[in-house]
């Protein structure tokens, strides 16, 4: 069975269609998407398609769809184009996805989590995505939903539990984190081909559900050990480890803290809805909503038409040990607290996901490094590439941040706060963490200012058998033990020395390359090409992709393709032409990226 586009009207299937395509985007990785997976084998079966994940677990399709104002209609049934995918690798349990959903210009994310094979290993395990939106009565509970007793503050939890059935037959629980619960609702709710305002209007419904029964405590109250059910007769359409849409899930991470209160009440509303065709309900209806949001109106003004004009949007506080609340956007020549916090944060999730280059020096100063590595986050996680640190790319740092260290813990990594105090642990050969970056850093740092007296490789996190060589030629180099292995004596000797190796450092005083008056192009030869070739190439070794040149003074094709992948990384034009603002950003990336020291 391969893929097959469904577009059902009242007069039978349509044929005659303009072509459409969507993206199906795999991510594939072990363990909570800690340690993404490279080389994992994707299929689109009977499509005569296929490929391998590259380093960051990732491989792209696109794939013809159904027109998107065919989502508009109640009575097509299916417009998208679906796909029997199968991800394999070998020594772990194949994977396949039926039914996976691809809507025109829009990027489907399935997530491949592959587990390793054993005695008792299924040959493949499989998972169906429904091809339908509500498949049973509107959320509208037989009971009230208002708190007994008075709680405190609204808090948006960590994690959420949902029961795979009614409150009332057993079933599986499953935890996860709240806003990837949220975004598995919202794709299993709606069409992400919707207009924006109907979207965000549905999202406050279904947030503002979930919050009701986490802030009343609903079923817990009753004995239960969930929070929330994923039948619609009680509650709203989940359906485990289903793919999700990247534009759908960026609406969740910018509003995920907002609900819908009555006036003078913080209490989340329940705010029913159903899908206002097969069934009708006193809240809001899915297909009226589009209709409202064709018609020009708000997501605002599309929940007051069908809960009244007495509500409000409140903002609820985040659960202590989730991530640190959004301080407002970041970029270049930000400071302070939150700025180290998104520094140290990155350089976590950097020995994770080795494209996204260290943000050096991490001294609370958003500079361009930090940028660059703001900027290889937002590329590889799917959000807009800015370079700014805005709600979105926040929460998504916090979020990842969170998932690499729970992996740190399960494998004994010794996560803890940045500090040059010693842990209290060796370090030695196959660990890694922000404790083997930093001291691979003050390494680094020093075999540049001996001049000789060892080498250093760049920094990874990971304490590999060049780390392990290093440390020996230290050691030997300031007489101590030649083991190899970090303990606290040697530890303290590294942080010492480097201190002692900043201070000695002698001012750089370097005359920045001014721009020489007119654009540098496919053609032209002599020294302002071959500064620019030098810089590409010393930048290339910070931000992947892009192209080594030779450095032979002569732009070339080579060159230009090069010029157009640094325009194409921050936001320029990307004509291949080195203008006033591109030689401006070259000069500036290659000299912050030569003092950082990587």
């Amino acid at each position: 069975m391969g893929s097959t586009l469904f577009c059902y009207t009242q007069g039978g299937i349509y044929t005659d269609r303009r072509a459409a395509y969507g993206t199906l985007k795999i991510f594939a990785f072990e363990g909570n998407e800690n340690s993404p997976m490279e080389g994992v084998f994707v299929e689109i079966e009977s499509e005569n398609l296929s490929g391998y994940t590259d380093s960051e677990g990732f491989l792209l399709f696109t794939l013809p769809s159904v027109p998107s104002e065919f989502s508009y209609i109640p009575e097509s049934v299916a417009p998208f184009g679906v796909y029997q995918v199968v991800a394999s690798k070998e020594g772990y349990v194949t994977r396949r996805y039926v039914d996976e959903q691809i809507f025109e210009d829009i990027t489907t994310l399935r997530k491949v989590d592959l587990s390793r094979r054993t005695e008792d290993s299924p040959e493949e395990h499989i998972v169906k995505t429904p091809k339908t939106r509500r498949i049973s009565p509107a959320s509208t509970p037989d009971v009230a939903t208002t708190a007994a007793v008075t709680f405190g503050e609204v808090v948006i939890p960590e994690d959420i539990t949902v029961h795979l059935g009614s409150p009332y037959e057993p079933a599986q629980n499953v935890t996860i984190p709240y806003t990837e619960y949220l975004k598995n609702v919202i794709a299993s709710e709606i069409y992400p081909t919707w207009p924006e305002e109907a979207i965000i209007a549905n999202f406050y419904a279904q947030n503002s559900i979930t919050l009701n029964r986490v802030y009343t405590e609903w079923y817990k109250s009753q004995g239960y050990d969930f929070d929330i059910t994923n039948t619609t007769a009680f509650d709203q359409a989940f359906f485990y480890d289903r793919s999700t849409f990247e534009e759908t899930n960026a609406i969740v991470d910018r509003l995920f803290r907002n609900y819908v209160s009555r006036r003078n009440s913080q209490e989340p509303l329940f705010t029913s809805y159903c899908d206002g065709r097969q069934t009708m309900c006193q809240g809001l209806s899915q297909w009226g909503s589009v209709s409202l949001a064709q018609q020009g109106k708000t997501y605002f003004e599309i929940l007051t038409n069908y809960y009244g004009n007495n509500i409000e949007i409140r903002t609820a506080q985040l659960q202590a040990n989730l991530s640190d609340s959004f301080p407002g956007n970041l970029s270049v020549g930000s400071s302070g607290e939150a700025v180290l916090n998104v520094q140290n944060r990155l350089n976590r999730i950097g020995i994770n996901y080795p494209q996204i280059p260290f943000a050096f020096p991490d001294d609370s100063i958003f500079d361009v490094n930090t940028e660059i590595a703001v900027r290889a986050f937002q590329r590889i996680f799917g959000l807009p590439i800015t370079g700014v640190v805005d709600m979105q790319t926040w929460y998504e740092i916090q979020y990842i941040y969170t998932a690499v260290k729970q992996l740190a813990t399960l494998q004994s990594e010794g996560e803890r706060e940045e500090s040059d105090e010693f842990g209290g642990r060796d370090l030695s050969q196959g660990d890694r963490g922000t404790d083997v970056l930093r001291i691979q850093r003050y390494l680094y740092r020093i075999s540049d200012f001996l001049n000789g007296g060892y080498s250093a490789s760049p920094p990874t996190g990971v304490f590999s058998n060049s780390t392990r060589e290093t440390v020996r030629q230290f050691q030997r180099f300031f007489d101590l033990p030649q083991t190899g292995i970090i303990n606290e004596e040697t530890w303290n000797r590294i942080v010492s020395v480097y201190y002692s190796v900043l201070e000695n450092l002698p001012e750089e005083e370097i005359a920045l390359e001014r721009y020489p008056g007119e654009p540098i192009r496919q053609g032209a030869e002599g020294e302002n090409v071959l500064f620019i070739q030098r810089a590409l190439n010393s930048i290339r070794n910070t931000i992947s992709g892009i192209n080594y040149v030779s450095e032979d003074s002569r732009f070339g094709p080579a060159t230009a393709t090069a010029v157009r992948q640094f325009q194409e990384f921050f936001s320029l034009t990307p004509d291949g032409i080195v203008g006033p603002l591109t030689w401006e950003r070259i000069v500036e990336v290659y000299y912050a990226t030569l003092n950082a020291g990587t």
